[in-house]
């Protein structure tokens, strides 16, 4: 077995050594090959994991669901799926990602089953494995992100025969819902579509029925201007405006600069007068509100109720399931999060991070810590006592800190991080570690422009430059000034009334179906 990159080994001396950075590279690879020569006899193959119940034909419309076998992109899909299911014309949903993905898909079912019946969750074989995922997110944060194109490519070369059998079978597809990264499926469409054969043909009917889902931030809208009808994971408010004008005048930048703004011709008064409806999205482009879990109604483990209970407010902290720290960002971490007297921690950290936490451990952080390799975080963003989020800005992260109503400290580590930090800046309810706050002055959409840059391009300088003094002195400041936890509490509402989530997004599949395939039936 060759060496991979394993989660502690993020303090190699040789990190900034290009040739060690090659070598780490082709060890991927290599391990990627092993790993296929293992299940060689199964790959392209793919089978049903979870069966449905329900009726073929209990409703006209049948959803094809594309998903690679990223936890952060599978989850939304799920729930539209589920929404898809809840809808009296749809008779199908068929969920389809590669194995690993679909060992995650099958536990949530298994833990949640999906009541009607209607889904099926389909998964091919393409070698793909955890410690593969893990490396990957280990580049995109720390290097790039061209690993991940080859998770992407294992999906096109073994995709083929599983699509073939579902567009090809007795029950049609009325339409692809396909989730935005996992773009591994489009060569298999495009060359499927090639075909003249009677399945070729079914693929070519399927041309324009692709509906892409979005899990991103409503601010970045134009990137996703174009042909294929695409539902962004977001609501739109007054707040948002001025930024989607400047957002929309700029293109497609999103690190536009301020002589930009000066061409565009977009006035004072202009901004002023602006309401919703004068923003027009792409008009590709649908926002259907946040696509998140609610809190559930379980009571909470007894270890994190007793911690509750105790006075004072808590700090609740997680950088998800990907972002990871260096021992010596821990370490800073650790430090910047004391505050005797003023408030307690709990704090959502993995195995792997624990074990490089500074000597001592977990024990050595004290009794106004509570640590835990997994935590209920829609439940605890709930909770009364949880007054504040330290965050990597995830898109799951962001939605539930949303409908949640609660104040974020935030700690954007790479990829879309960024723009979701800056989305709840601009909302209002989140300062960003090393930054200052946000002004959102109208009357200077020159200034407003000018603090976009080091919005987005803010996480690699705060993996690298910040101080134990910053994180505190923001919570402490997020804490202490009410405006951020009106802002938050303001966006929760915004949210409820915008009326959106999962069912939103399913109205808009079934629109889409209707639109693209009229001679269906309702």
């Amino acid at each position: 077995m060759c060496e991979s990159i394993p989660e502690m080994n993020y303090e190699s001396p040789h990190k900034n050594d290009p040739e060690w950075k090659k070598e780490m590279k082709w060890a991927f690879r290599r391990e990627y090959h092993e790993n296929y020569e293992k299940v060689k006899d199964d790959v392209g193959k793919w089978k049903c994991i979870v069966a449905p119940t329900a009726p073929a034909f209990s409703g006209p419309l049948h959803i094809l669901c594309l998903c690679l076998a990223e936890t952060g992109h599978l989850n939304p899909l799920l729930r539209m799926a589920r929404a898809c299911c809840a809808r009296d014309t749809v008779g199908r949903v068929s969920f389809v990602t590669n194995s690993f993905g679909a060992s995650k898909v099958a536990k949530w079912l298994q833990t949640d089953p999906e009541k009607t019946g209607k889904l099926a969750l389909y998964a091919f074989e393409d070698a793909w494995n955890e410690s593969l995922q893990t490396q990957c997110n280990w580049f995109a944060q720390n290097e790039d992100g061209s690993l991940m194109g080859i998770s992407n490519c294992a999906i096109s070369k073994n995709c083929t025969a599983c699509l073939q059998e579902l567009v090809g079978g007795k029950l049609p597809v009325s339409c692809i819902l396909q989730d935005m990264a996992s773009f591994g499926y489009g060569p298999m469409l495009d060359a499927a579509r090639k075909n003249t054969n009677k399945i070729g043909r079914k693929f070519q009917a399927l041309q324009d029925a692709i509906v892409m889902s979005a899990p991103a931030t409503i601010l970045g809208a134009f990137i996703f201007k174009g042909g294929t009808r695409t539902l962004i994971h977001c609501f739109m408010a007054p707040q948002l405006v001025p930024m989607l004008k400047m957002m929309e005048a700029a293109g497609t930048e999103l690190d536009m600069k301020a002589e930009a703004m000066k061409q565009t011709k977009v006035g004072m008064q202009d901004m002023l007068g602006s309401s919703i409806s004068d923003v027009a999205l792409p008009p590709n482009v649908r926002a259907v509100g946040i696509i998140a879990d609610e809190a559930k109604a379980d009571k909470l483990p007894q270890d994190l109720a007793d911690f509750l209970e105790r006075p004072g407010p808590v700090v609740y902290v997680s950088m998800g399931s990907v972002a990871a720290f260096t021992e010596e960002q821990l370490a800073k971490v650790c430090e910047g999060l004391r505050a005797p007297g003023e408030w307690r921690v709990i704090w959502s950290l993995r195995k792997g991070q624990q074990d490089i936490l500074p000597e001592g451990g977990v024990k050595a952080l004290g009794d106004d810590f509570l640590v835990s390799a997994w935590l209920p975080q829609v439940d605890l963003l709930m909770h009364k006592k949880v007054q504040l989020f330290v965050s990597h800005c995830g898109w799951g992260a962001t939605c539930e800190a949303i409908i949640s109503g609660t104040p974020v400290v935030s700690f954007p580590m790479f990829a879309d991080q960024n723009a979701n930090a800056l989305l709840m800046n601009v909302l209002g309810m989140a300062k960003t570690v090393t930054l200052p706050p946000l002004k959102m002055d109208i009357m200077d959409p020159m200034g407003m422009a000018k603090q976009l840059d080091p919005m987005m391009a803010v996480s690699e300088r705060l993996r690298n430059d910040f101080t134990p003094e910053m994180l505190r002195e923001d919570i402490r400041l997020v804490l202490g000034d009410k405006k951020f936890l009106t802002a938050a509490r303001q966006t929760r509402s915004m949210n409820f009334m915008y009326k959106g989530g999962a069912h939103k997004a399913a109205e808009e599949v079934e629109t889409a179906c209707y639109e693209l395939n009229p001679n269906l039936k309702r």
